[in-house]
């Protein structure tokens, strides 16, 4: 769905909380969800109903296929692109997920169903952690309880980060890099999670997208861009080393993931339609969600 069509379904949304009922099948009803999933998704959906942004993103993918299996890589709860896309819930895992993990990760698969975009890209990856920010913040608006918990995560993490950046500094001074010190590892509660990429995204978005970490095969668009800029006329000569870890054209290398999206998406039109369906994550809505960021860290003492 492109970035208009998208925009069109939440403003005839409706407003109002939607009675929405958990799958209980996949695949044409060959294969039926366990219980314990079906409870969990149950009460995801509730706590997607009580905020807007939730019940729209809901509105707008509730036709998407789950499906439950058991797999060691990967989230828990991912989509997964395809013939037949799907959103697939780890049925093991899963079930050692909190409430607001699995509500967080199963929004992040939402989202990811709704841009339904070909090719792993940083792009996504970046925008759908500030769609869950941006999410976040709404359900503390509509959620006294959960609103106190967020806030009492940022002031905890608030303090950590600065102590953190402390130490940064002093290391700097000192002659030494202190590079893992800041903004350092990424907690593991989702509470704590989500307080964490505030407060960095409220620094500057681009700690928030470098604390991911490193994202196998996926590449931003500006890059693959440059790629055609520069080689568009020769994807056909590009020649793959080391295993496809490097690639070469015009007797200058690249990382092969580039070059691999350069030639499956073959022209900047096509890469403008994927930006479309990854929304502008860096201008329009980045600036909206900066300005609440910022409000709520102001807010939270």
């Amino acid at each position: 769905m492109n970035l208009v069509l998208f925009l069109s379904a939440i403003l005839i949304a409706p407003a109002g909380a939607a009675d929405f009922d958990a799958p209980t099948s996949v695949d044409g009803g060959k294969r039926v969800l366990s219980d314990s999933l079906n409870d969990a998704l149950r009460h995801v959906l509730w706590e997607f109903a009580r905020v807007e942004s939730g019940r729209r993103m809901m509105s707008l993918t509730q036709d998407v296929p789950i499906e439950e299996l058991r797999k060691r890589r990967g989230l828990p709860i991912e989509w997964v692109r395809g013939k037949s896309p799907k959103i697939q819930v780890d049925r093991e895992r899963a079930k050692r997920l909190s409430l607001l993990e699995f509500e967080m990760l199963f929004y992040r698969a939402r989202w990811l169903a709704l841009a339904n975009l070909p090719i792993d890209t940083l792009d996504a990856e970046y925008a759908v952690r500030q769609e869950q920010l941006a999410y976040a913040l709404d359900k503390a608006e509509s959620d006294p309880e959960f609103e106190k918990k967020l806030r009492k995560a940022t002031a905890k993490l608030r303090g950590v980060l600065e102590d953190r950046r402390k130490s940064l500094e002093f290391a700097r001074e000192h002659g030494e890099r202190g590079a893992v010190l800041f903004p350092g590892r990424r907690p593991k509660k989702a509470i704590e999670l989500l307080a964490f990429d505030l407060y960095l995204y409220s620094e500057d978005p681009f700690l928030l997208y470098e604390s991911l970490g490193n994202i196998s095969d996926a590449v931003s668009m500006d890059a693959i861009e440059d790629f055609l800029l520069l080689h568009g006329a020769r994807l056909g000569e590009v020649e793959f080393r080391a295993d496809g870890r490097f690639a070469v054209v015009s007797e200058r290398s690249y990382p092969g993931a580039v070059a691999r999206g350069a030639i499956f998406v073959e022209d900047r039109t096509t890469l403008s339609e994927l930006r479309e369906r990854v929304g502008p994550y860096r201008s329009v809505s980045g600036k909206a969600l900066s300005g609440r960021v910022n409000a709520w860290l102001r807010e939270t003492r």
